[in-house]
């Protein structure tokens, strides 16, 4: 007897194409899958806030307005400074002077450009002047240079607002209201302290390199940035006027110390801060820790027989040197460069007015400005080393 022939599949494949219902089953869980792993790979960045925002600091701001505190990333480190680095011109450094650094602390690369003012604008340029580059015109007001060379803060005196512009595309962004005081960059160049303006109060503020999450940090003025995250500033109504230090913890609120002082940065004992008692003679820079103790005398009296005070503290990267100046009421100014282990200030000035500008990016060197303006002297941007030796001039005709 001759029976009816069934063909059988002989694979998985032609078994599923036999029916039609199994592969309708197959094909929508395939497509379920292929959902889900792009769900996952778009769902990291979006968490992450975008960019670098979401990668380890060792400050991370929160665009949250009236908090005082800080949030802290688990580790600092230096590789995403040096990868912002290796992005920017070969001719790049950080403005000098504005980092402190602590001893043990991570290190972070400073690219070897400095800023400076010139014919009412703002350049950089390498150490040694060459690879000029314009930046903003900007007449008056104070600045600081990125130290991965990247961004320059600023503020326009005139309208009384405070911005940051990209060293190579020129992107400028308006921040918002600000006082004529010189910024501070963190470390790694991911953000900046600066002094903000509202409702005709001082204000210490932090805003990311790229604009984003302005944040309020305490009233006062003149921050100073630590190597690990903390910011200090003085609380005070006015720049120059003698208040307590404020030192803000990546871990905790801000805590006022039992000291007052007129300008604070990092280095020292802890921290290097201007005391000026009453009369001529009184101006002292002092170090102590962090939390106020154990105050001492770094370098006393200037011996000048005219009122003065210390100011524009900068200490070197390595945080073992401190430049310094010493100006008053009229426009006079002397700069200063000393150790901090055994303080021995020796003068950089010669003749003319001199504007301390900060440190070279390896720190074996300190600009100045030579030359006061309003006085009809021609300035220059100047360098030398830490004994005052082997003096430079980079930039003719540049100003603070």
């Amino acid at each position: 007897m001759e029976t009816d022939r069934v063909d059988i599949p002989k694979s998985f494949w032609e078994r599923l194409i036999s029916d039609k219902r199994r592969l309708a089953l197959v094909g929508g869980g395939a497509l379920l899958v292929l959902l889900a792993l792009a769900w996952a790979v778009l769902a990291g960045p979006l968490a992450g806030g975008g960019g670098e925002w979401g990668q380890a600091r060792p400050v991370a701001l929160d665009p949250i307005e009236e908090s005082t505190e800080i949030s802290r990333s688990a580790e600092p480190t230096a590789t995403e400074t040096s990868s912002r680095t290796a992005d920017a011109d070969t001719d790049t450094e950080g403005d000098s002077g504005t980092r402190e650094s602590e001893p043990d602390g991570p290190e972070f690369v400073r690219a070897p450009i400095v800023a400076y003012r010139l014919e009412d604008a703002l350049w950089t340029a390498n150490e040694d002047g060459s690879g000029s580059r314009l930046i903003a015109s900007s007449p008056t007001g104070a600045y600081a240079l990125s130290p991965d060379g990247t961004t320059l803060a600023w503020v326009d005196s005139g309208a009384h607002t405070f911005h940051l512009t990209e060293v190579r595309s020129g992107k400028d962004m308006v921040i918002g209201p600000a006082e004529d005081v010189r910024p501070c960059w963190a470390p790694d160049s991911s953000y900046v302290a600066y002094t903000g303006v509202a409702s005709a109060h001082l204000q210490v503020r932090a805003v990311m390199s790229d604009g984003r999450g302005d944040h309020l940090l305490g009233d006062g003025h003149s921050p100073s940035v630590s190597q690990d995250g903390r910011i200090a500033f003085i609380s005070s109504g006015a720049p120059g006027a003698m208040g307590p230090i404020v030192v803000t913890d990546t871990r905790q609120k801000s805590v006022e110390l039992p000291t007052r002082a007129n300008a604070v940065a990092f280095g020292g004992d802890g921290l290097v801060w201007v005391s000026i008692g009453a009369g001529v003679g009184s101006e002292r820079i002092m170090t102590s820790r962090t939390d106020g103790s154990s105050a001492r005398e770094l370098i006393g009296s200037s011996s000048l027989d005219r009122p003065v005070t210390y100011a524009m503290l900068c200490v070197s990267p390595s945080g073992d040197h401190i430049l310094y100046g010493t100006s008053g009421d009229d426009g006079f100014s002397r700069a200063f460069v000393s150790a901090l282990t055994k303080p021995s200030p020796v003068s950089l000035t010669v003749r003319r007015d001199t504007y301390p500008h900060g440190w070279s990016a390896d720190g074996s060197r300190v600009f100045f400005f030579e030359g006061n303006t309003f006085q009809g002297e021609t300035s220059a941007l100047v360098r030398c080393d830490t004994s005052g030796f082997g003096r430079v001039t980079v930039v003719r005709g540049a100003e603070l």
